[in-house]
């Protein structure tokens, strides 16, 4: 717990295994998926899959995909289950993938849904600011991508790819 609060309240690049962080967000968000017919599966290798990188916003990210999930993918259901997996993808890069069986994305939103204050939720707990922070972070913070793929009743699954090693802040890609 020391360590996803000292990761979550700062910026700091440091080595770690993508499973580590995985696990401490899972961790974390368990007390309050218990007392929700939701569950959380994981599927990352301890290990294989280091990172020189940001923690911390990798963290937020994962609790805000598995947030909103029990939020809009699960709205009014009596069941769910995320799935969260690690794999490399063809370039190397590290790839994480965070999926639900929940009712998917509606067309005419996957195409906003990392906007700012894009929100199915407006006026109902929702700022509509979760994924545009978490695109920004895997973006502009860890140099990757964060993608979506979803079908309206099928659920849906957020992408995120990540270089080994993080770009070095003021330092210009060649």
């Amino acid at each position: 717990f020391k360590q996803v609060a000292v990761d979550q309240t700062s910026a700091q690049r440091r080595r770690f295994e993508l499973a580590e962080v995985v696990e401490e967000m899972v961790v974390s968000l368990k007390p309050s998926l218990r007392r929700t017919p939701y569950r959380i599966e994981v599927d990352v290798p301890a290990r294989g899959f280091e990172l020189d990188s940001y923690p911390g916003p990798l963290g937020q990210t994962i609790a805000n995909l598995v947030n909103n999930a029990v939020l809009h993918g699960f709205d009014g259901r009596a069941n769910g289950t995320i799935r969260i997996a690690g794999s490399h993808d063809d370039g190397g890069n590290v790839v994480l993938t965070v999926s639900d069986d929940g009712k998917g994305v509606p067309e005419g939103l996957r195409e906003r849904i990392f906007d700012p204050f894009v929100t199915t939720r407006m006026g109902r707990g929702g700022s509509g600011l979760g994924l545009h922070i978490s695109h920004n972070a895997v973006v502009n913070v860890m140099g990757g991508t964060l993608r979506v793929e979803s079908e309206e009743g099928r659920g849906s699954t957020f992408v995120i790819s990540l270089p080994p090693e993080a770009p070095r802040p003021g330092v210009q890609a060649a």
